[in-house]
């Protein structure tokens, strides 16, 4: 009837000269605009939440995540939301120096409690240490949604220690990776931070659709180029090779510091590996600085001429955001993080250097810098670090970040479930953990115990 009605109404529309079809068309796109605009109502704002960030980090330790971890709520804070990080603080714990130093065994006992007390709205759990497997099984066993993230690669770390010299790598890594699949594999969103880690991922098995690339970002505001000042380096000849981060043996400083460049070496951190190195490259060519934080460290960036990077098993690389929006070329390896984060065919041109031999890509970065190679005009050098900076700031700022990492933990809003099957969930939770039973098996069971009690509950098969 409705077709028969529209073919007369088109039928008559097409007898009409064509002014008057324009004139009709005219006067219908406007109603509709108007009808939409008027009816259309603004979009609400979104209300405060309050992320639960769970770490085995301690506050105040020297690495990526802790840094990231305080910026994200210091921000988040800033517009509004509440966040809470829960850390080993407060829970018993056991040292495992003989594993890394510094490290701790978490014993989360006693986190249902503070769960409860703090009543988070979404939960991102950070490491996959047992602080994390506490969260975990909490969240499963309340079947409630969460996210995890994936910050390090701990199959390149365990080749650089002692303990497991004697394991074949190839055994190392299969049940670090198989520990590392049973872990995320439950999480309703894996955050990663580049786009390399997730490849990676995605090829030793991992489901791709709760994986989410966050990226990077960085403080513009903080560290920039023009905090220069070389009044602290007087006495050292340039040029100025600088080094930021943790000083630890999977960070590979010995290549940096045995290179052969001229100049000054800089290395701000601290760690299990800084007094074998002072002992060994305390000369006057090289300068270690210890732990340096806060307006310090933006300055040490800023005065510096290029940051060097040897380590090859990062995610991503805080440090070389920083040392981009302050204005330094980098000079690392074409691995995992740095070829997320160097990219020269933008409009800012070249920003750094990437070369297995390392000696190569910083003398590559210090010329594209160096006032004697650039121009005769000594402000050449100065314009590139604006421009070095300028993609920092455009390709990392903390704008787009912030949003896609609040939201792209879910809401904590349990799923339904039966009024009969909540008294087993512990057992299917055991059971769908135990990575030894396969998905086949688990269904086969289910389907046997429904049968047998005549419960249809198909909504808790495993997609």
């Amino acid at each position: 009837m409705l077709t028969a009605v529209f073919a007369m109404m088109r039928h008559t529309l097409l007898q009409l000269p064509p002014a008057q079809q324009m004139a009709f068309y005219t006067l219908l796109l406007t109603t509709s605009s108007a009808k939409l605009s008027a009816t259309s109502p603004s979009p609400p704002p979104k209300a405060p939440e309050h992320l639960l960030i769970v770490t085995d980090a301690m506050p105040g330790m020297l690495n990526g995540v802790v840094t990231r971890m305080s910026e994200i709520q210091h921000r988040l804070q800033a517009q509004g939301h509440k966040v809470s990080v829960l850390t080993p603080e407060g829970f018993p714990s056991l040292p495992l120096h003989f594993i890394y130093p510094g490290l701790r065994l978490t014993l989360p006992m006693g986190f249902s409690k503070r769960f409860q007390q703090l009543k988070p709205s979404r939960m991102v759990i950070m490491n996959e240490m047992t602080l994390g497997l506490g969260a975990r099984f909490y969240a499963l066993r309340h079947r409630l949604p969460y996210a995890t993230a994936y910050t390090t690669n701990y199959c390149d770390v365990t080749t650089n220690y002692d303990w497991l010299q004697g394991v074949p790598k190839p055994w190392t890594d299969w049940m670090i990776n198989t520990y590392l699949r049973w872990f995320h594999r439950r999480s309703d969103a894996l955050l990663v931070n580049s786009n390399s880690s997730r490849n990676e991922l995605l090829a030793q098995g991992y489901p791709a659709r709760p994986m989410v690339t966050l990226g990077g970002a960085v403080d513009t505001e903080r560290f920039h180029p023009s905090l220069r000042d070389e009044s602290w380096l007087a006495d050292c000849p340039r040029p100025f090779w600088l080094y930021v981060g943790r000083v630890s043996r999977e960070k590979r400083l010995d290549e940096f510091l045995d290179l052969s460049l001229p100049g000054t070496k800089i290395v701000v951190g601290d760690g299990p590996d800084l007094e074998r190195l002072q002992r060994q490259f305390g000369n006057h060519s090289v300068r270690f600085l210890g732990r340096v934080v806060n307006a310090q460290l933006a300055k040490v960036y800023a005065s510096c001429d290029v940051f060097v990077f040897p380590s090859e098993f990062e995610t991503l690389g805080r440090v070389l955001l920083e040392a981009l929006a302050s204005g330094l070329p980098v000079a690392a390896k074409p691995v995992r993080g740095p070829i997320d984060v160097i990219h020269n065919n933008t409009a800012c041109g070249t920003v750094g250097v990437l070369s297995r031999n390392l000696q190569h890509a910083a003398l590559e970065a210090w010329a594209l810098v160096d006032p004697a190679a650039t121009s005769s005009n000594p402000t050449e050098a100065t314009l590139r670090r604006k421009t070095i900076a300028r993609y920092a700031a455009t390709y990392f700022g903390w704008q787009d970040y912030l949003p896609r990492f609040l939201y792209s933990v879910p809401r904590l809003k349990a799923r339904p479930r039966c009024r009969v099957m909540k008294h087993f969930h512990w057992a299917w939770v055991t059971l769908q953990d135990v990575p030894l039973i396969s998905r086949r098996w688990s269904r086969f069971l289910l389907r046997r115990w429904q049968t047998r009690w005549r419960i249809q509950a198909r909504q808790f098969l495993p997609t």
